[in-house]
């Protein structure tokens, strides 16, 4: 449901002359934009094929194939594949497996690609041929854990994309794709509004400097786009909802399109794989752990979809030297206990949380334009055949157990009952039914408009799910009511925060600077501003976590939602831009000026404590020093620290703060016999101090009693209501 704020103006009949027929009444409304998700108009079947399997004669217990001691060897119940020990370049095979997928809705094939020469050929030979004559269309799996160098020594793995391989590999695979009749130019290659789409595997994995991330992608874009047929640059799936943090931000740099998880196991902690039905366990922390979160916060970076990933079952214990290049994983497995479980997953997991986001515009003439990236969604399903993990939906031979790992054609018909159904109201109570205060989850501008604080994301209501029937999803807002500390509620938009209210909100969050690029302390708003080409925006929320700032006592950042784009005409340095990157945009380079050179006043980018206790007034990253850019040697950043305003005596401010009183600077501060501006030394005699007592604070020996009444960490302070502190300072209750 969409709400128009409109008033009805009646146009003014003239003073002189014969009245005609009365002027139609016209809305004005009050111009808006707003960004969320909604149903898709479709979801898609999505299923991962692999091309790795090597014929292999029947398994015997010394049978060193890869099918026999990397895929079978260790996993209950003796399995096999329904067609044998197949090669996956066999092309009857090839087409069964194609065929099955037709029969059971598959409607998208996610065929993984690593550059591995008898892998290709299979692919590009009789995988994608097989394709093309049937209802059905592909998509690539960049496997970027194979093709590019994964450091497998750091805890996650990582990527650099500053490596200059990476970066090389990355541009070439992408143009190949772009110019190769086989993958982009291929009439069966899934497209959402001429965008090739591309499921880049394990993008949580990529670090290095942000310009090279975002130059690196801009190359694939411009590649896709330079390509015969002109596409609209690439419509990219970033495999990037990961339990250990999901580093948001980068979406942007990549330009991303939706955002998802493959098969994720990776948390140990999380599921015992002997406890009851993990499968449903491992649903239900999708949910809770990733799907959720992101809906929460994909809408403050702009259109990125919501494409779930749900696995079937999980089980890589087979997987050793000589099959596994990497002896120091830990092996895992997660079965079904049967078929419901299977469904339990795909329609919780998978069905319910696939979103497409949209950007509604309403005008003051009240016309409404919606974009979107796409009207369809995926979910994305591991997988058909990847039997070295155990997580196949592969017709297997029936056995008296059919679960794990005899379950003959049942998962496929499961899945195929649980697509065609579609999206199925979940249990929950509607959010109209909750009373005053609450509102369906695309009304944020309803409910700010009516809230004096901040409107509050709730999914539970009344010890029951919410459930937003406009929308679809599964939360409502809520306009708190008057928040008491000690309620339990944290009400931070009603200033109860971690430091205020430990009790309600506990100091459990992230720091600004943890969130990476486009993000500020909150004495950064200028910052912000500066290197912004959007809005600044005010967030408490960080990751699913409560934004800190502690060296000011703050629970919040400022946070830039739209990052820039090399050849806007715009240099944002506090984007990655600069000379180096983008010399289009920021100009020739000229040999930068370091923080050192730039003398007092002047910090190291990573000194902002230090600036800040230094500093009377809001420290400010600075990109330019005297004309040239900045270089921070400490950090290898391009931007240093300012003070805007140092204490000087004789610069004609007294600043108790900074120690200038009567005593030490008399020409800011005026003579200590007359009481002058900034106060005297402690203990002169002058009469230019005021006690502690006197302003309400707590004297310099009584720091813990402020703390206790407090509630949290008390600071310290030199100037008494425009005079110095009896005893130097005084501690205050910030």
């Amino acid at each position: 449901m969409r709400v128009k704020r409109c008033l009805p103006v009646v146009a003014v009949l003239a003073l002189c002359g014969p009245a005609g027929p009365p002027a139609a009444a016209q809305q004005i409304c009050e111009p808006s934009t707003t960004t969320g998700h909604s149903r898709p108009n479709d979801i898609l079947t999505g299923i991962f094929y692999y091309a790795w399997h090597a014929a292999s004669p029947p398994c015997a217990p010394d049978s060193e194939t890869k099918w026999c001691r990397c895929v079978w060897r260790d996993k209950p119940g003796d399995p096999r594949a329904l067609l044998g020990l197949y090669d996956a370049a066999d092309a009857a095979v090839v087409a069964q497996h194609m065929d099955w997928m037709v029969d059971y809705g598959v409607d998208v094939v996610g065929l993984e690609w690593d550059n591995n020469p008898p892998e290709r050929a299979a692919l590009e030979n009789v995988v994608i041929p097989a394709i093309e004559s049937r209802d059905l269309q592909f998509v690539l799996l960049y496997d970027m854990g194979i093709r590019l160098k994964l450091d497998k020594t750091k805890s996650p793995h990582t990527i650099d994309f500053s490596d200059d391989d990476n970066q090389r590999l990355f541009i070439e695979d992408f143009t190949d794709f772009a110019t190769s009749a086989s993958y982009f130019r291929n009439p069966k290659y899934l497209k959402f509004k001429n965008r090739p789409v591309v499921y880049v595997y394990i993008s949580h994995a990529i670090i290095g400097n942000p310009s090279d991330i975002l130059n690196t992608f801009n190359a694939a874009h411009a590649a896709a786009r330079a390509a015969p047929g002109f596409f609209d640059g690439l419509y990219i799936v970033a495999d990037h909802l990961w339990w250990e943090g999901t580093k948001y931000w980068m979406l942007e740099l990549m330009d991303a399109k939706a955002v998802t998880s493959f098969g994720p196991i990776a948390n140990d902690t999380l599921v015992n794989p002997v406890s009851p039905r993990p499968i449903r366990q491992w649903a239900d922390h999708l949910v809770e752990g990733l799907y959720k979160a992101a809906l929460r916060r994909l809408p403050e970076l702009g259109l990125i979809d919501l494409m779930p990933g749900v696995f079937i079952q999980y089980d890589d214990r087979s997987v050793s030297p000589p099959c596994l290049e990497d002896p120091g994983r830990k092996t895992r497995y997660y079965h079904l206990e049967d078929g419901e479980d299977w469904r339990y997953m795909l329609r919780n997991a998978g069905v319910r949380y696939a979103f497409v986001a949209e950007r509604t515009e309403i005008d003051n003439e009240c016309r409404e334009t919606v974009t979107r990236n796409a009207d369809e969604s995926i979910v994305w399903i591991y997988s058909f055949n990847e039997w070295g993990e155990g997580a196949g939906l592969e017709p297997l031979e029936d056995r008296a157990e059919p679960y794990p790992y005899g379950f003959g054609f049942e998962p496929l018909q499961i899945m195929k009952e649980v697509m065609d159904a579609g999206w199925v109201d979940p249990p929950g109570v509607p959010c109209g039914e909750m009373g005053p205060g609450w509102y369906e989850a695309n009304q944020a501008s309803e409910c700010r408009g009516a809230c004096d604080a901040e409107c509050l994301t709730k999914w539970d209501c009344g010890g029951q799910d919410c459930y937003s029937p406009a929308t679809g999803l599964n939360y409502c807002l809520k306009c708190p009511t008057t928040p008491v500390c000690g309620d339990l509620f944290c009400a931070r938009g009603k200033g109860e925060h971690c430091y205020s209210c430990p009790q309600d909100c506990p100091c459990d969050g992230k720091t600004c600077g943890e969130m990476g690029l486009g993000w500020y302390y909150p004495d950064q708003e200028g910052a912000c501003r500066e290197v912004c080409d959007g809005e600044c925006l005010k967030k408490l929320d960080c990751d699913g976590k409560p934004c800190l700032a502690p060296h000011l006592g703050e629970s919040y950042c400022w946070k830039c939602p739209q990052m820039a784009r090399c050849g806007d005409g715009a240099c944002q340095p506090g984007a990655g831009e600069g000379c180096d990157t983008c010399p289009g945009d920021c100009g020739p380079c000229v040999t930068p000026r370091t923080c050192g050179e730039m003398g007092l006043g002047w910090y190291e980018a990573n000194e902002i404590e230090r600036c800040a206790g230094d500093c009377d007034g809001a420290c400010q990253a600075k990109h330019d020093c005297g004309g040239q850019p900045c270089y921070s040697p400490a950090t290898g950043l391009g931007y240093c620290l300012n003070c805007p305003h140092l204490a000087r005596c004789g610069d004609g401010a007294c600043q108790p703060a900074k120690g200038e009183s009567c005593g030490s600077c008399p020409n800011d501060c005026g003579s200590c016999d007359d009481g002058g501006g900034g106060g005297d030394d402690p203990g002169d005699g002058g009469g230019g101090t005021n006690t502690c007592e006197s302003q309400g604070w707590h004297p310099i020996n009584d720091f813990e009693q402020c703390n206790s009444e407090c509630g949290r960490e008390c600071v310290r302070k030199q100037d008494c209501g425009g005079r110095a502190c009896e005893g130097g300072y005084c501690w205050k209750c910030p």
